[in-house]
């Protein structure tokens, strides 16, 4: 698989990459969070999208609405790989918004967890449990 560079139209061109960014378009679903009526963190908003491209430490992605800058987010991200042919990947990354415009958005990774799934089950549901 060829890396994707900064200047292939992404609109982060000319900014530094943490690693190397491969293209890779996949559907994925986002949960925002931020503090809820008891002063708890809760899901605040959710919504689904299409990553772009992925690298060690960013995902770049389009959403189905604008976000803002700074959100801390789960995105739970259909991964194309499978276990078996029961069983599917979902690659959930927790992190925050560095940069959004429009649409498209690039996340910082704090961390990241690959979960099973049965293959055939509503995108995002095995992301939910664990």
């Amino acid at each position: 698989m060829e890396p994707a560079t900064s200047n292939g139209g992404d609109f982060v061109r000319g900014d530094r990459f943490e690693g190397q960014m491969y293209p890779l378009v996949l559907d994925l679903e986002y949960r925002i969070y931020g503090s809820g009526t008891r002063g708890a963190c809760e899901v605040v908003q959710s919504g689904s999208g299409q990553t772009s491209s992925i690298s060690s430490g960013e995902v770049h992605f389009k959403s189905d609405r604008p976000l803002r800058t700074g959100l801390s987010v789960d995105l739970f991200i259909e991964w194309p790989a499978s276990l078996s042919k029961a069983a599917g990947l979902t690659l959930r990354v927790k992190g925050r918004i560095l940069k959004a415009d429009e649409n498209l958005v690039v996340l910082k990774m704090e961390r990241y967890q690959f979960h099973t799934r049965p293959l055939g089950a509503d995108r995002g549901s095995s992301g939910a449990a664990g």
